[in-house]
């Protein structure tokens, strides 16, 4: 009873630090800077890299830029000005923080690429200007989408669809780049278009590398007649925590604890000696996870 009590105790002031004024302002603030600085290494990434080497990139800045190489426009006005409509319709489908975060992320994008307009193209290569530029404008999205906002563009409009007719985000996002990159290969040539295939790879892994963290982690699943001296010995010698799972064999019809474990890959060899050593008949399933948030790893969101 005194453990429940503390432990409701513990979540309702974790709570109240969460709805303090000071703490929610403060983190607004911090989100704010993060989106200005990942839109200012994006708008580098375009000015520098990709517009010079006549690449393009995926979503609406793919399609500003594409406007530019045809009218010899501004990228930057392009961009804000095709942002104002998708913005006007996004505010009635889309939740008002994301929107929000979303209109700093264009208005600074659009501000920066003006401003960065002056810095030097240091590459005269496609090839490498696009490897580069993808990395760079995916660490720079990468960074506005951990501050829980976009860019603006087809991240809205992909937002708003799912909402509408129930289509993922991928799914729009890849019908918008496929149609885009037809259109550039149609106008200008395949090669290219190839180039940009390339950098949009390279910004979508850069992009998931930032929003799930660098860190490695296997899901272990444990099969033993011997669970709980196998358990016992990952607490102590590994230092990982342990659940156990209810399971039955098809065949046997006998009743096991299975256990499951989460680990670092260093920490793997170790772990199978130990339940190698414990019960030799043991069966282990090894697997990749491609996130773990919690005590031990990755401590999410918010620190205090």
């Amino acid at each position: 009873m005194l453990e429940a009590t503390t432990k409701l105790k513990l979540e309702v002031d974790v709570m109240d630090r969460l709805n303090r004024p000071e703490i929610n302002q403060k983190l607004v603030v911090t989100d704010l800077l993060l989106i200005v600085t990942g839109s200012f290494l994006s708008a580098v990434a375009f000015n520098s890299l990709l517009i010079p080497n006549q690449l393009l990139s995926g979503g609406l800045g793919g399609v500003a830029v594409l406007f530019h190489y045809l009218s010899g426009w501004r990228t930057s006005v392009i961009y804000f000005v095709l942002n104002i409509p998708i913005f006007l319709l996004g505010m009635r489908y889309i939740g008002r923080r994301f929107i929000t975060y979303s209109l700093v992320g264009a208005i600074s994008f659009a501000v920066l690429l003006a401003v960065t307009r002056i810095f030097p193209a240091p590459i005269d290569d496609p090839l490498l200007g696009g490897i580069l530029g993808g990395f760079l404008h995916g660490l720079g999205a990468g960074i506005v989408f951990r501050a829980r906002g976009s860019p603006g563009g087809i991240d809205v409009i992909a937002v708003g669809i799912k909402k509408w007719r129930g289509y993922s985000l991928g799914q729009v996002t890849l019908a918008f780049n496929v149609l885009l990159m037809i259109i550039f290969g149609m106008i200008f040539n395949l090669t290219l278009a190839a180039y940009t295939l390339i950098s949009m790879y390279i910004t979508t892994r850069v992009i998931d590398a930032m929003e799930t963290g660098l860190d490695e982690a296997r899901s272990v699943t444990i099969v033993s007649a011997k669970a709980d001296l196998i358990s016992r010995l990952i607490i102590d010698q590994v230092h990982r925590g342990v659940t156990y799972l209810e399971g039955a064999g098809a065949y046997s019809g006998e009743h096991r604890q299975i256990i499951l474990c989460v680990v670092n890959p260093t920490e793997l060899p170790n772990l199978k000696d130990i339940v190698f050593r414990a019960d030799n008949q043991a069966f282990i399933i090894v697997a990749d996870v491609r996130e773990v948030v919690g005590r031990g790893f990755k401590v999410e969101p918010f620190e205090y």
